[in-house]
């Protein structure tokens, strides 16, 4: 439709006005913080989007588009004008023949999943949950767990995307390529993307084989280290370092009917009693080697295997509110990484379980945490490292120390911080780390000159050098004073 400079002021505030949700605050699903903008709108259609940005141009409105808000960052805060996206959601077309499927930008990865299922076709790789949107994803470049698979970015085909001056551009690697890159992993200020089209493939099962090793049996040289990432087409591991356990999963793709075996009871018992515990460790964490320990025999120390729909094994219950970071390392380095970590998560008892461990082939999107360029030369896989701190019965917990030493550590080999999750990189950092940094700026002045996506996430790691505690602006409580 382009600019509607035509329409009345008077018939775009009703327009609008309808589209508007009377509840002024909105929080994330981990409860850990709170956006009370000025305004948050619910369009249902395409046109709705196009009329709120163009009140928003007229007002000089700043604008946040959000999905369903599962980031445990502040990436999706705004204080000015929020756009929840989740209803404008839907499967468009599936095209079997070239296995595409274009879909809504709003709709949930498990809608996806399930109407790829009845087309027999599957996605070819999913993060840790499907209860998020697609665009979601793009905002961020979310990853999966194989040595062989991008993040899942790459494997957008093409996607159309609303711009501040209300133009409707169709992006991909032959139509406005820069602009098509730097959405690849916006943090949502490139535009609003509309509509998305994927690269999908062959419905598939996966066979999981899980298998527990101690950490010192999994370390036990850098060449078998390494060598594991290639043993199945989908490996990850989940690690309890006070237990000195590694649960390694490894994941092949299969045609086999469903089955399972293992400890799910002992497991579904212990998961009972798991919040109560770490209730107490807040108290008295000198019982932290204790709970890491029988987690690891009920939960994570037991050989299982099983064969199921690809989604159910990609994906996982993320179980209790958390605080988490994760970040990547060139995976040349995982090695020594991980031994480093190590030696201080074993005394560490303000650390909960498990740490997961993934691995990603490298990437050419400019704000990629897998980017393969870097200051250092090219990678071509990145190592996936996530930590994280639950907050039992959504009580007060102390975790930034905690994930600071754990970033500083990161930092040593180079690591970089997943968009999603917590991080105190500042833009300096991330100019240093991000040589395609200024492409991904330029993109953002070229198609937004007045920065009307720009939210304070945005401004704080990208643009403007301010201390990191201005992200306590949309804090759910505020706890620094009490050195949390």
């Amino acid at each position: 439709m382009g600019r509607l400079s035509n329409i009345p002021v008077e018939e775009l505030n009703n327009r609008i006005d309808g589209l508007s949700i009377s509840n002024g605050s909105i929080e994330n699903w981990a409860k850990t913080f709170v956006a009370t903008p000025q305004r948050i709108f619910q369009p249902n259609i395409i046109e709705d989007v196009e009329y709120i940005i163009e009140a928003a141009f007229r007002q000089q409105i700043r604008v946040k588009p959000v999905g369903v808000w599962h980031s445990p960052s502040d990436l999706s805060c705004s204080d000015e004008w929020m756009i929840r996206m989740h209803k404008l959601a839907g499967v468009i077309n599936v095209d079997t023949t070239n296995r595409q499927v274009t879909v809504y930008s709003g709709t949930l990865l498990r809608e996806i999943n399930e109407k790829l299922e009845e087309n027999n076709l599957a996605m070819p790789i999913l993060g840790s949950i499907s209860d998020q949107t697609i665009a979601g994803c793009l905002a961020t470049a979310t990853h999966g767990s194989g040595i062989q698979y991008r993040s899942m970015s790459s494997y957008v085909r093409s996607l159309s995307l609303l711009l501040s001056n209300g133009d409707i551009v169709e992006c991909s690697d032959t139509s406005h390529n820069d602009l098509f890159n730097a959405t690849l992993c916006s943090l949502g200020a490139t535009g609003v993307i509309l509509t998305i089209t994927l690269s999908v493939d062959e419905k598939f099962n996966l066979h999981e084989i899980v298998m527990p090793l101690s950490f010192d049996d999994y370390m036990s040289s850098e060449a078998e280290w390494l060598e594991r990432w290639y043993t199945a087409p989908f490996v990850k591991a989940f690690w309890v370092p006070q237990a000195n356990g590694i649960s390694l999963s490894q994941s092949y793709k299969s045609f086999s009917d469903v089955f399972s075996t293992g400890n799910t009871l002992g497991g579904f018992l212990f998961s009972l009693v798991l919040q109560p515990l770490l209730l107490v460790k807040k108290y008295i964490p000198m019982i932290a080697p204790l709970i890491s320990n029988l987690a690891w025999r009920y939960l994570f120390g037991s050989y299982s295997q099983r064969v199921d729909k690809s989604f159910n094994v990609f994906n996982m219950d993320c179980g209790l509110l958390q605080y988490t970071t994760e970040w990547s390392v060139p995976l040349s380095k995982g090695y020594k990484c991980l031994l480093e970590l190590n030696e201080w998560l074993k005394y560490e008892n303000d650390v909960d379980f498990p740490l997961e461990i993934r691995v990603a082939k490298s990437d050419d999107i400019f704000l990629s945490p897998a980017n393969k360029i870097t200051p250092y030369g090219q990678e071509s896989h990145y190592l996936w490292i996530g930590v994280i701190k639950y907050k039992p019965y959504n009580c007060k917990v102390r975790y930034r120390k905690t994930f600071r030493k754990f970033e500083d550590i990161l930092r040593k080999y180079n690591g970089r911080a997943h968009w999603a999750k917590h991080s105190t990189q500042t833009p300096q950092e991330v100019g240093e780390k991000y040589p395609l940094l200024n492409k991904y700026l330029d993109v953002i002045k070229t198609y937004d000159e007045e920065g009307m996506f720009i939210n304070p996430f945005v401004e704080r790691h990208l643009i403007s050098e301010k201390n990191d505690n201005n992200s306590r602006d949309f804090k759910s409580y505020q706890v620094e004073s009490h050195g949390f």
